[in-house]
């Protein structure tokens, strides 16, 4: 199972940066996060990314500002498809493929 992310900071100018996960993913800025975007807005650990019975989800994990999935703020784990958009920080995440 993989998951294929876009992500590009607001401020950034250029292409998105895409990401192919395999595993459980935490996407902050921290020195522990396997996923760390150049994004001073993001906390030190902002949310995960896991699969769970072969579905992708995200979960804030206790982030300042909150994890918001298609313009809804996260509160739990969410299931994630292709086409969901993810904003922590000043960047958005776009689901390209969760297979």
């Amino acid at each position: 199972m993989s998951l294929v992310l876009e992500y590009k900071s607001r401020a950034e100018a250029g292409p998105a940066t895409t990401a192919e996960l395999e595993g459980p993913t935490v996407v902050g800025r921290g020195p522990d996060c396997a996923l760390r975007p150049d994004d001073i807005l993001l906390s030190r650990r902002h949310f995960r990314l896991f699969e769970r019975e072969g579905v992708w989800h995200a979960e804030d994990v206790g982030s300042a500002a909150g994890t918001w999935l298609n313009g809804a703020q996260l509160r739990g784990a969410r299931a994630l498809e292709a086409g969901d958009e993810l904003q922590a920080g000043g960047t958005v995440f776009r689901v390209a493929r969760a297979d």
